[in-house]
């Protein structure tokens, strides 16, 4: 099955140059690049060897590795939970002050 990718990578110098990554892959097992391009000078033609689409593919296995295929805002929210009480109540006479 082909997917078609389309990402934009930051420049490493110059931090205001974006680079448009296209990439298809077959991603059954074991996945396979079958077309990428980028903006840049190393990225032109249908077979790009830059660094931008290599860190597209770090990014592609990290995705997969965690699995992280669903949204941070699909999950209930994790912060302000009430803590859970480790003590046992106990009558105000018993408490040695």
């Amino acid at each position: 099955m082909k997917r078609k990718i389309s990402a934009k990578c930051r420049a490493q110098m110059k931090k205001s140059v974006t680079y448009q990554i296209h990439m298809i892959i077959n991603v059954n097992r074991p996945a396979d690049i079958l077309e990428a391009s980028c903006q840049c000078v190393a990225g032109k033609g249908d077979r790009a060897e830059c660094k931008h689409v290599a860190a597209l593919c770090f990014a592609l296995l990290d995705y997969d590795t965690n699995q992280m295929y669903e949204a941070c805002t699909e999950r209930l929210q994790q912060w302000h939970q009430p803590t859970r009480k480790s003590t046992n109540p106990m009558n105000i006479l018993d408490i040695k002050f």
